[in-house]
């Protein structure tokens, strides 16, 4: 985008700003009301340093959605539809979570979906904020029923679970549970993590009978539970199974 040689002194203090969001995102949470203010100077300034937003990645998003959200409908609503609608995934899901602010989206599908087509771990938080502007109960029911409906994608039932943890549903806890004891389910990390985070007490025993069992795919996935479970207690006892389970014995008693 062309901007002329000589600019006045808000300009460049603009164009600064707009930068510091862009490259500089910590530092540029101070700078969103000032971009946002600016209107469609504002907008240009932040097309321009994220070269037409295709700088915006994963760790700026959030701050270049606040930006956005912040500024007039009419500046908000058309930016949204034009990155809904572009290839790019990280654009994308923050044209999305904009449209879901507006009542624009409605189904929680499309984050799932855009969470899933992406392996950056950022995309989590982006989806979150997407779900947060849509009706709470349908977005659990929505997520507790892809588990429900298991053998599905591995991927989508292990975001389900993660988003279920995230998002603090207790009452999906009944069936993440089911899916632990079930040999054919696979995405045991991330619900035994769901379980951690919603507390659920013999969230240890199950993910145990898991190892015990073996888990069917993906190959990496019972390495990465036995080293979840030695963060989460503080134990090193690797694969077997049968010292976890005394040591869990003996924790897990009251004390006399």
């Amino acid at each position: 985008m062309f901007l002329p040689k000589w600019r006045t002194r808000a300009e460049r203090q603009l164009s600064f700003q707009a930068q510091k969001v862009i490259y500089h995102p910590k530092d540029g949470l101070k700078y969103i009301d000032d971009v946002a203010a600016a209107g469609e100077n504002g907008l240009r300034e932040l097309r321009v340093a994220s070269k037409d937003f295709n700088e915006v990645s994963l760790i700026n998003g959030q701050t270049v959605l606040e930006v956005l959200s912040k500024m007039s409908e009419s500046i908000t609503l058309p930016t949204a539809e034009e990155l809904f609608h572009r290839v790019e995934v990280r654009q994308k899901i923050i044209g999305a979570v904009l449209l879901a602010r507006a009542g624009r989206i409605t189904e929680p599908e499309i984050f799932l979906s855009l969470a899933t087509a992406s392996d950056e771990s950022g995309m989590h938080d982006l989806a979150l904020a997407g779900f947060a502007c849509l009706d709470a109960d349908t977005v659990d029911s929505f997520l507790i029923d892809i588990l429900k409906n298991r053998p599905v994608d591995h991927r989508r039932c292990s975001m389900a679970c993660g988003f279920l943890g995230s998002r603090n549903t207790v009452e999906a806890v009944p069936e993440i549970v089911k899916c632990m004891k079930d040999s054919q389910f696979t995405a045991i990390l991330n619900a035994f993590l769901a379980l951690r985070s919603l507390q659920y007490e013999e969230a240890i025993p199950l993910a145990l009978d898991c190892l015990a069992r073996g888990i069917p795919e993906p190959e990496d996935e019972s390495a990465v539970l036995v080293r979840s479970l030695e963060i989460v207690t503080g134990q090193r006892f690797g694969n077997d199974v049968t010292t976890w389970r005394t040591w869990w014995e003996s924790a897990s008693r009251p004390e006399k």
